[in-house]
């Protein structure tokens, strides 16, 4: 999961919670007696409030709010406490009061603050009120999250999932957020040790299982990382609606249908070939490496201020506006993968408008996400062009609907080329560019000093011409904060774990967390110098977690634009690397 995404699914929760605002008016208003702070005033505030919203569809976000809040009432008792696994009476209250307390200030604090106002953009900076959004939702939830009794609680309700359900779908939602922030998996793990439980999934978070996930096969569900997918929104058309993005398909190996092998083979064929490496090294791929350079020069290109998950711009246009970096990934990309002209402006505007602004001005990739109910509020105007400017790209000019690829159509492969391009194929290489030109400042790593190395003197002393040295600083600054910081798994057999100091049994279908970026700040992988911006490591390719595999040890999900990714990132770092040097000063 990337920062862009954790970005769009900061607005999707504000679209959403706005629109139940808008619609249900002053109804949300709690009288004076309503607000005693207590969990049975609580309680009865928001089943009030449930009451007089229900009948508003788009009251739905304050709708889990209430239901939430109806399963904690009915936990509230000495009888729901003899019903939990291995959570005492003590514990269960005490959840249940950190709970209340925090979903309460929550549910008041949306429905009084400027919070939403800001968060629909008008002249605040996406950005800005995104941060304000995740630094909400930390300061009320961080310390029920954190507390045992809360995570002994959420271990129970994973265990028996249809025992509380609406409770569950809290921590899936606010924790879906959560845990997107770098640091939030490694604080847990400092809590409740290596094993636990987060946003509903059951988290292996020492070395070895790490390494164990990451090369082995995988079933899937509608989820990206720790964030839920809303499965309407994916691309499924032309054969009996199948899914058709892989990210989310299960492997034969557990218990996948071959849809996911086929598909991803139809992409190997078709995006991710010899012609697509033979034009990242040819004369137009080499102007536009050009034309970044002199946007570098030309436009402000400081440091950004990392807030939680976020990266405040800071006036650095190069790196967050149209022209410099967003524009030339869209153009690069679209050459590289599709063949597309990149000097064809009339295409490039489109394909910018999409990724970049299709979902409600923002990026695409918050199409995707759950809307807790909702469905779509706006269906992107440019979906069905880019979707044609696919379809006729000269890299589908061969395409062949074959038994090879399960009889993909043309229109599937364009439609779910397009949300692979939204969730991974340009957020992926436009975090990992922030972090190895210096833009993004690295994660805040408890116990390092990580968080204030600045990589522009290191990139400014590289041997631009040396590219195994370019590679190395690049895996370095990927192991440190990686463009994609979870995925998620699906237990296929029951799942025997010790989960906050008991034995537990997980059942079949438990959704689990690989955290790639925590094992980038395990010392146990890393050794002593975890701490440390070390690009010579002896280990670094070898265990490198940041596409989806360790090393080049996977079982068929390594990230297959990696090395089209890497070779633009080291060139990145020559060409611009080398107009920076020209210019008089460097920030």
């Amino acid at each position: 999961m990337t920062k862009a995404c954790l970005r769009a699914t900061l607005r999707v929760l504000a679209s959403v919670v706005a629109l139940a605002v808008a619609a249900s008016g002053n109804e949300h208003a709690c009288s004076d007696q309503d607000k005693g702070g207590g969990a049975c005033d609580v309680f009865s505030t928001l089943q009030v409030h449930r009451a007089k919203t229900v009948q508003f569809q788009s009251s739905a976000f304050f709708d889990v709010l209430a239901q939430a809040f109806s399963d904690l009432a009915q936990l509230n008792s000495s009888a729901a406490a003899a019903s939990l696994d291995h959570v005492s009476e003590t514990e269960m209250f005490e959840a249940v009061e950190l709970l209340s307390t925090a979903t309460h200030a929550l549910h008041e604090e949306l429905r009084t603050s400027q919070t939403l106002t800001l968060l629909q953009g008008g002249e605040t900076p996406v950005t800005s009120a995104s941060a304000q959004m995740a630094q909400l939702l930390f300061s009320l939830f961080q310390q029920a999250l954190l507390s045992m009794s809360v995570q002994k609680l959420q271990t129970h309700l994973i265990v028996r999932p249809n025992s509380f359900p609406n409770l569950l779908y809290l921590f899936k939602m606010v924790e879906g957020v959560l845990a997107n922030i770098p640091t939030y998996l490694v604080d847990l793990k400092a809590a409740f040790g290596s094993t636990f439980v987060c946003a509903g999934q059951v988290v292996f978070a020492d070395a070895v299982s790490l390494k164990r996930f990451l090369t082995s096969p995988q079933a899937r569900t509608t989820q990206l990382g720790v964030s839920m997918l809303e499965r309407d929104s994916l691309p499924s058309l032309d054969i009996g609606e199948r899914l058709s993005l892989t990210i989310v398909l299960s492997q034969q190996r557990e218990g996948g249908n071959g849809d996911f092998e086929a598909f991803v083979s139809a992409f190997k064929k078709y995006m991710f070939n010899d012609a697509a490496k033979a034009r990242q090294k040819d004369a137009t791929a080499k102007k536009l490496l050009d034309c970044l350079a002199q946007d570098y020069v030309e436009m402000p290109h400081g440091r950004g201020t990392r807030v939680l998950g976020l990266v405040e711009p800071n006036g650095t246009s190069f790196f967050v506006g149209k022209q410099g970096l967003n524009l030339f990934l869209v153009k690069y990309l679209h050459y590289v993968f599709f063949g597309l002209d990149p000097t064809d402006e009339k295409t490039m505007n489109k394909l910018y408008a999409l990724f970049f602004e299709g979902f409600a001005g923002t990026p695409l990739v918050g199409l995707y996400f759950e809307k807790f109910g909702l469905p779509n509020l706006v269906w992107p105007p440019q979906m069905n062009a880019v979707q044609k400017i696919y379809e006729q790209s000269p890299a589908l000019a061969t395409f062949e609907s074959t038994a090879e690829i399960k009889y993909m159509t043309r229109s599937e492969y364009a439609r779910t080329a397009i949300a692979l391009m939204a969730i991974a194929g340009i957020l992926g290489p436009l975090n990992a560019a922030q972090s190895v030109m210096g833009f993004a400042p690295f994660p805040s790593w408890p116990g390092t000093e990580l968080g204030s190395v600045d990589v522009r003197p290191i990139w400014d002393e590289l041997d631009l011409s040396d590219q195994t040295a370019l590679r190395s600083f690049i895996m370095e600054c990927l192991r440190v904060s990686p463009p994609v910081s979870t995925s998620h798994y699906v237990t296929t057999k029951p799942l025997k774990a010790r989960v906050a100091g008991w034995p537990r049994t997980f059942p079949v279908g438990t959704q689990g967390t690989t955290a790639m970026n925590v094992g980038g700040v395990d010392p146990d992988i890393w050794g002593p110098s975890v701490g440390s911006f070390d690009a010579a490591r002896p280990n670094l390719e070898a265990d490198l977690m940041a596409f989806h595999s360790v090393g080049r040890q996977a079982a068929g999900r390594r990230c297959l634009g990696q090395e089209t990714a890497m070779t633009m990132l080291a060139d990145m770092l020559a060409v611009v690397g080398a107009a920076r040097r020209a210019l008089p000063a460097n920030p």
